[in-house]
């Protein structure tokens, strides 16, 4: 194990990946997760992140296999052609795909283009997998696939169910949670 000096202000970059490989080595990995480091190192993870830019960066600076999960730094995503945003928002006829919202309706409503199988999971940029979804239900997707979002949904209303048996006869409440996760339910399973 490398013992660091504790008035050292910056770690040289040699002495960070020397300890990712002795990680790796010793562990029998062929990556290695921030999770890891914070159980094996002394060093923490905001010194990689300093010298590199980046966890991602300085794993590949050591030879390792990257978080695939988490992008390296300076990855931009390519931009979606013009033609295909065009036919997408015809198709989906300016509208948010769960909530229908839409900013002729309602100026706030900012809509963005989605990938219904996230990029992060092999989703690729095509016709068939981009939705225009409103700000707040993209935020709620996350980078879920259609299948996770069911599951995901089932859960919570069968939760919501058995909260609502445990509270008869108490007042309910003007605003009900699963309504997002309803919608979204119904428009996975259209898409399946």
């Amino acid at each position: 194990m490398i013992y660091i000096v504790p008035n050292m202000k910056r770690i040289p970059k040699e002495i960070l990946i020397a300890e990712l490989q002795r990680i790796a080595r010793e562990q029998k990995l062929d990556s290695i997760s921030k999770t890891t480091l914070a159980k094996y190192s002394t060093i923490g993870r905001k010194s990689f992140k300093t010298s590199f830019g980046s966890w991602n960066n300085a794993v590949i600076a050591a030879g390792l296999k990257p978080n695939l999960a988490v992008q390296p730094s300076g990855y931009k995503r390519a931009k979606i052609p013009l033609h295909l945003r065009d036919a997408v928002t015809k198709r989906d006829n300016h509208r948010c795909c769960i909530c229908h919202a839409s900013p002729a309706t309602d100026p706030n409503i900012e809509l963005q283009f989605d990938h219904i199988y996230p990029v992060s999971k092999g989703g690729t940029t095509t016709y068939d997998n981009l939705w225009l979804l409103c700000d707040k239900c993209n935020r709620a997707k996350l980078n879920y696939t259609p299948l996770e979002i069911m599951a995901m949904a089932k859960w919570h209303l069968m939760k919501c169910a058995e909260r609502e048996e445990q509270l008869k006869g108490a007042k309910k409440r003007p605003f009900d949670p699963a309504d997002h996760f309803q919608k979204m339910l119904k428009l996975a399973q259209k898409e399946l």
